[in-house]
């Protein structure tokens, strides 16, 4: 059974509810061999804000240029719509990562992906609001 801990002043607890209702149902007064893997779990919030980020991207960048963007940003695929998801794929081919699901990278693998894709949004950003200043009408 795999239970997710946290530690505070020396006493492990329960991390999540999933894991609080696992403890609930070890037997009390019972000892218990375990592992702990002492790598940190993936983060939530790490994860919601690399889409915020991509959500914030995709609407920036002008309707009217869409197609523009994309064999500028893509000159390798053939797009003519971008989105979030479009985004993430372009990100993962440019950083080498095959996925960034929780059972497929690491939390450290993790970080180095997203510290990659934050230069690579940061880029594409200041492509997409090139191309808005150069006289787009939304």
């Amino acid at each position: 059974m795999k239970i997710l801990v946290s530690a505070k002043d020396g006493v492990l607890y329960p991390a999540d509810k999933q894991s609080e209702k696992r403890v609930l149902q070890l037997m009390d007064g019972d000892i218990y061999d375990c592992h702990v893997n002492i790598e940190q779990v993936r983060s939530n919030p790490q994860n919601a804000r690399y889409w915020a980020k991509l959500n914030e991207l995709s609407d920036i960048i002008p309707e009217a240029m869409q197609a523009q963007y994309a064999r500028a940003m893509l000159d390798q695929l053939s797009l003519e719509h971008i989105s979030p998801q479009t985004l993430h794929e372009y990100i993962k081919l440019k950083t080498g990562v095959r996925s960034i699901a929780f059972d497929w990278l690491d939390h450290s693998a993790a970080c180095a992906y997203y510290t990659q894709a934050d230069e690579e949004i940061e880029k594409l950003q200041a492509l997409a609001l090139a191309m808005h200043q150069g006289g787009c009408n939304t």
